[in-house]
């Protein structure tokens, strides 16, 4: 087959070509729709609600993170954080770590040089 008729309209064949990927993916992309949607209009759906839930779970850790004599324990480590932020740094000296430095300052140098991007002297820098 070559084309498809229905209703009036010729389709390419390849248009049932479909796999359960192709599907899966489309059907994804309007929940995720859906989901924006109802969030911005502030209407809950069944696709929104776990975003929804993580809204207001963040929400609750802002409010719990100022209180000093209220906190629940998926709170707590925010807190921490907040309290002493150096606990949560881990040391690093390994063999990759002392070379992503030398290749990071290798390309600071490189960022550092001149580089002439034709701005047909913009800046008044050009002799004529």
């Amino acid at each position: 087959f070559k084309y498809i008729y229905d209703n009036g309209i010729l389709f390419d064949a390849k248009a049932l070509d479909l796999t359960d990927d192709m599907l899966q993916e489309k059907f994804m992309l309007a929940v995720r729709n859906i989901a924006s949607i109802s969030l911005s209009l502030g209407y809950t759906t069944i696709a929104s609600i776990p975003h929804s839930i993580a809204n207001a779970f963040k929400l609750l850790v802002a409010i719990t993170v100022q209180c000093e004599n209220f906190t629940f324990e998926k709170a707590e480590p925010f807190k921490a954080f907040l309290k002493d932020p150096s606990a949560f740094i881990v040391p690093t000296t390994t063999e990759e770590s002392k070379t992503d430095t030398q290749v990071e300052a290798k390309e600071e140098e490189e960022e550092q040089e001149d580089v002439d991007i034709g701005a047909g002297g913009m800046f008044g820098d050009q002799d004529y």
